[in-house]
């Protein structure tokens, strides 16, 4: 709803700075909320976290209330359940096919019935949403080859992303022999620098068009993966802040300029629907990414000790982070190749 508003409520000269704020604020959030939950854990209690949030909700309340322009709304709409069904279905038996990924050998009929039910729902949903009137997505979105370029790059960044969020930590306090705490905030530098860089890159974006920022972000997010993989045996904890601050960094001046220039290859009527499904796809290939990290590791570790299995499973993911980095670069290329944009 947040980038709805965003898309119908901002004018064109400014669309990538506040797209950017958006996505300040989702990026932001992983980076304070865990920190702001330890230290009202630790000095008061846990429903001090309630407390204190509850007073910036009903200030955004008001703000919202008075600030946000009426729209008019098709109070004939009809909402397709089946449709809801079966995405949903689809979703969550892709999701539970590869957290267990790792399972195939003794549980091959579970992981395979997830992966056949989650495809099947899949396709029923994507052939329902044609040839029915009230359809909960409009499938035709994905005619714009720049808008589905620039999704198939947010997915598979989503995914390196969650997959570095699992990874470093674990490989920080294992591998580095770090403590716990020192293992949370290995993540943190990179969180607030990417949260930071994600308005500027939007004022870039306004400024120079899309193709700058993205081209650059995806520079550090490949020089930043590479380093882990080329320094691999002598990675220090220092080493992996550093490179995760420069793969965030990239992130920032991407995500958000990417998700506003897919929906500039969209028409205005399409644009709520494009930004729906981007979001939906976003959240699944997180849980992919995330599902497939943890099943390397978890495979790897198999049949030696944590430390060896832990360092061996980090440079395999290390490869599969790499792998995605590359199909986002050439999703970009191909996104800003194709498709004509139109006007908001």
């Amino acid at each position: 709803m947040m980038y709805n508003i965003i898309l119908e409520e901002s004018p064109e000269r400014l669309l990538g700075l506040m797209m950017g704020c958006g996505s300040f604020v989702t990026a932001a959030a992983p980076a304070i909320g865990p920190t702001f939950g330890g230290i009202m854990t630790q000095y008061f209690t846990w429903r001090y976290i309630f407390i204190c949030v509850l007073p910036v909700i009903v200030l955004a309340s008001f703000i919202g209330y008075f600030c946000m322009s009426e729209q008019i709304i098709n109070k004939h709409e009809k909402f397709d359940l089946l449709s809801f069904i079966a995405v949903a279905l689809a979703f969550v038996s892709l999701i539970m096919g590869f957290s267990n990924l790792n399972q195939i050998v003794d549980d091959l009929v579970f992981v395979l019935g997830c992966f056949i039910i989650g495809i099947i729902s899949l396709y029923y949903f994507t052939k329902r949403q044609l040839h029915i009137k009230n359809s909960l997505i409009r499938i035709e979105i994905f005619n714009h080859k720049g808008f589905t370029f620039h999704t198939l790059a947010i997915m598979f960044l989503q995914m390196t992303t969650l997959g570095y969020g699992l990874l470093l930590p674990t490989f920080v306090q294992i591998v580095l022999k770090q403590p716990a705490t020192d293992a949370g905030v290995v993540l943190l530098p990179g969180a607030i620098v990417g949260a930071v860089f994600a308005p500027i890159g939007g004022l870039i974006l306004d400024r120079l068009g899309a193709k700058k920022p993205i081209v650059l972000g995806l520079c550090c997010s490949f020089i930043a993966t590479f380093c882990f993989l080329f320094f691999f045996k002598n990675l220090t904890y220092q080493s992996c802040i550093l490179f995760y601050f420069i793969y965030s960094l990239g992130i920032g001046l991407i995500v958000g300029n990417t998700m506003t220039s897919a929906m500039s290859h969209l028409p205005k009527n399409l644009q709520a629907d494009g930004n729906a499904t981007l979001q939906t796809l976003m959240q699944l290939s997180g849980g992919i990414g995330t599902s497939i990290t943890a099943t390397i590791l978890a495979f790897v570790q198999q049949g030696t000790n944590l430390y060896d299995g832990t360092n061996r499973g980090a440079l395999f993911v290390l490869i599969f982070l790499m792998f995605n980095i590359n199909i986002v670069i050439l999703s970009q290329y191909f996104a800003f190749k194709g498709g004509k944009k139109n006007e908001f």
